[in-house]
């Protein structure tokens, strides 16, 4: 006798297979996925290091989409022998159950060349302020950051500004350009630097027969701005806070007149997006050492082409600070070592290979500011994303 416990175990075991699988499928896929990603877009950045090392051009791809459908089946199925009462003695009723289940992963990956348009914005277009601002308030090294995307500082002086880059092949300059990087992580170390967008009201006067009206008053705050009465006969002034460019001082900028803040607001808009302003004051601290100017920033292929550059053609040496500078961190010879041999060793952190060359960076904890620095790369190559789809370039979809 089939008995009613027997069909609800059967359905129960019906449903089991596929309710465990999916979820833990989808799971397992969605991790492996992005995993397979982010190491693919790492190994894309130290191959491009490669490719400038060896004098080749670069080439990037982003996988602009990954569509995937899971297929979660499952079967079973009851099958046995009954046997009437008064078969022979040896007779005994018998079942078989029989569970299966399967899952099929159908994923189509858009691999878009970045080109044209979108490789200048992307790759050849200098990072701006904005961005920089971003990354120091992420909590990154200071003295790497710098290090890294610093392309040159420009400092005014009685006979001009003058040009000091941050390059080993011009040692006078590249000795300069790390004293005076170090200097200023020294002071954000102290935490005695101001690095953010400078802050100012900007105002605009206006002679009124009548107070302006509330439905005036509504639509200014709507566009930032406040109206203020100033003097009796209709004296009016309209006002609205400003955020302008970002800067670096050993002062804090609100503490300085409302007509000083425009003024250098109005100088750092006639620099280019990639200027910072730079003013270390004497009269704050670490003003034993002060200096006044702008850094440039580099682009992306510019930081990239830095460190191929360092691996063999113009070496990184060694650059102490100056006396004047209570600078007491990490000071490594080179700002990002990729290592490069016939073979990587097998914990290398990361490693590729390049005509016959293979480029690493190594796992040890020696090399933490090496590891620290080549994710702060991958962190800006992050921050040039742009909308990938309108890009006017063929996707290379790959099905599986």
């Amino acid at each position: 006798m089939v008995r009613p416990w027997h069909l609800a175990a059967c359905a129960v075991l019906l449903g089991f297979p596929a309710g465990c699988l999916s979820p833990v499928a989808l799971h397992r896929a969605m991790l492996e996925y992005d995993r397979s990603v982010a190491e693919a877009e790492s190994e894309m950045l130290l191959l491009n290091i490669a490719r400038l090392h060896q004098e080749a051009p670069v080439h990037f791809t982003v996988t602009s989409n990954i569509a995937a459908t899971f297929d979660f089946r499952s079967n079973a199925g009851v099958s046995g022998q009954i046997f009437e009462r008064g078969g022979t003695a040896f007779s005994r009723n018998t079942y078989g159950l029989t569970l299966g289940a399967s899952v099929a992963e159908n994923p189509t990956i858009s691999i878009v060349p970045i080109q044209g348009e979108e490789f200048a914005r992307r790759i050849l277009t200098p990072l701006d302020h904005m961005k920089f601002d971003f990354v120091v308030h992420e909590g990154r090294n200071l003295h790497l950051l710098l290090r890294l995307m610093g392309r040159a500082f420009y400092l005014d002086e009685p006979s001009g500004r003058r040009l000091i880059v941050n390059d080993p092949a011009k040692p006078g300059d590249y000795e300069e350009f790390r004293r005076l990087v170090m200097h200023l992580a020294a002071l954000h170390e102290a935490k005695a630097l101001f690095i953010g967008p400078l802050r100012y009201e900007e105002e605009q006067e206006a002679l009124l027969p009548q107070p302006p009206t509330a439905t005036e008053v509504l639509g200014a705050l709507t566009h930032g701005y406040q109206w203020s009465k100033t003097g009796p006969d209709g004296h009016y002034v309209l006002r609205r806070q400003v955020t302008g460019r970002t800067v670096i001082t050993n002062m804090n900028p609100e503490h300085l007149p409302n007509a000083e803040r425009k003024r250098w607001q109005d100088s750092a808009v006639q620099a280019p997006p990639n200027a910072i302003l730079i003013d270390i004051r004497p009269e704050g601290p670490g003003g034993t050492y002060a200096f006044r100017g702008l850094i440039k920033l580099r682009s992306l292929y510019e930081i990239l082409n830095f460190v191929a550059h360092t691996l063999a053609q113009t070496p990184e040496y060694g650059v102490e600070p100056d006396p004047r500078s209570r600078f007491h961190g990490l000071n490594p010879v080179r700002t990002l070592a990729i290592h490069t041999s016939e073979s990587a060793p097998a914990d290398a952190a990361l490693a590729v290979m390049y005509n016959g060359r293979v480029y690493w960076i190594a796992s040890d904890p020696t090399a933490s500011w090496d590891r620290e620095a080549f994710a702060l790369v991958y962190q800006l190559f992050q921050l040039t994303v742009t909308d990938v789809s309108r890009a006017m370039v063929p996707a290379i979809a790959i099905s599986k």
